[in-house]
């Protein structure tokens, strides 16, 4: 039995590693132009890699942010940080650049010290992460339940893989609910007017800031309406509008 558990065990952890090692595809991508400093070129041929399963997202989208950077967009540069910090979400280059991205947009950023910088720095794991990880306490937390109803007292470890589910559990929701429920995007164009409707004739509600983050509501022939902090909500044309 002691072997047969063991042995469990060690195929789960085989399979998780195999799952997370997929995460680390290298980005087959025109980064040589980059180098060379042809940005044009390397922004078509990193933007048309997006969602190829060959190829890692989170360094890509890095590549692409750091691209716009280079050219001086800073909105997109901040757009494609933001897709980067979904799958490297403890990336320190990746947070430094979002830094200054955010430095060139005119945000005010705080000089966070100590734990701070570190919860910023680090503060998720990504949903295949959490996704993995309820797997594998849930597989565990199965296994102890059947060896207590063999006899066997695991009392304790019963009890560390039900908390642990259940923590890997609410992150998973949380992280499913940030990528694919709550719909967020990125302001692109420059001091763009926010409409009280889809018609640009309509009054001007206010104007938002390139690198605004908002929440998408809906689109409606070439406009998306949005709601920004604060709760006001309005309508801007189609094109000034990224999805994260």
């Amino acid at each position: 039995m002691i072997m047969t558990f063991q042995h469990y065990l060690s195929t789960c952890f085989v399979i998780a590693a195999t799952l997370m090692g997929s995460l680390s595809t290298p980005v087959v991508a025109n980064e040589k132009a980059y180098q060379e400093g042809h940005y044009t070129q390397a922004l078509e041929s990193f933007l048309s890699q997006i969602e190829d399963p060959q190829v890692a997202q989170g360094p890509l989208y890095y590549n692409i942010g750091n691209t716009y950077y280079k050219q001086g967009v800073y909105a997109k540069a901040y757009w494609a940080y933001q897709k980067a910090t979904q799958y490297l979400p403890r990336d320190a280059d990746l947070y430094h650049n979002t830094i200054l991205t955010e430095t060139q947009l005119g945000f005010s950023p705080t000089a966070d010290t100590g734990i701070v910088l570190w919860a910023k720095r680090f503060p998720f794991f990504t949903l295949t992460e959490f996704s993995v990880a309820l797997w594998l306490s849930i597989t565990v937390f199965s296994v102890f339940i059947w060896l207590n109803l063999l006899g066997k007292t695991y009392k304790k470890a019963l009890l560390i893989s039900a908390v642990c589910s259940l923590i890997f559990g609410l992150g998973t929701l949380s992280r499913h609910y940030q990528h694919h429920v709550r719909n967020t995007g990125i302001v692109i164009g420059t001091r763009t007017a926010l409409k009280a409707g889809p018609v640009k004739t309509l009054p001007t509600l206010t104007t938002l800031s390139a690198g605004t983050r908002v929440t998408e509501i809906r689109k409606q022939d070439g406009w998306t309406e949005i709601r920004v902090d604060g709760g006001l909500i309005g309508w801007i044309v189609e094109s000034d509008y990224w999805a994260l």
